[in-house]
């Protein structure tokens, strides 16, 4: 599988993760869960940054301010497991960061950077004109029976009230 498959894929599950886990819930055990989600993640996606000593110290920063967050579940430990989690995510992006503070900075651009280069590897990842007309011929036969089935269901459900 290619990697930026991979990379997309995993963006998408951890973003369905993360909606699931805590729309509407308090810091808890889906901090813990997340977290190792997070941090299987990074390793597939950086594999050689878990070789350097300060990544592998953020890592387990995250993983004992996520413990702390269960067991304590007080704002300070909360507040510590986000800002472990954005210094992890700064270190993980650059190779050479020699001061906490840059990794934080570093950790919030990469927030407001990432659904934008997400958009532009999308973008160039697009099929060429040519494969335009197959992937619209696809289409029909993705849509036309979704679409039928959508209409037949409607139909079924309102014509019968034990449907519902």
């Amino acid at each position: 599988m290619k990697k930026s498959l991979l990379n997309f894929i995993l963006i998408i599950i951890g973003s369905l993760l993360y909606t699931n886990l805590f729309w509407r819930e308090q810091l808890g055990l889906n901090t813990l869960i997340f977290s190792l989600f997070a941090i299987g993640a990074a390793w597939q996606r950086w594999p050689e940054a878990l070789k350097r000593r300060e990544v592998q110290l953020m890592m387990s920063g995250v993983l004992i301010s996520a413990l702390l967050t269960i067991w304590h579940n007080s704002v300070l430990a909360k507040a510590t497991h986000i800002i472990s989690f954005l210094l992890l995510i700064g270190y993980l992006q650059q190779e050479k960061v020699r001061f906490v503070v840059f990794a934080c900075i570093l950790g919030l651009a990469n927030l407001l950077e990432g659904p934008l280069m997400l958009i532009r590897s999308l973008r160039e990842s697009l099929p060429a004109r040519g494969n335009w007309q197959s992937a619209a011929r696809w289409a029909q036969l993705t849509f036309l029976p979704l679409g039928m089935g959508a209409i037949f269901t409607s139909l079924y459900y309102h014509a019968n009230p034990r449907f519902a």
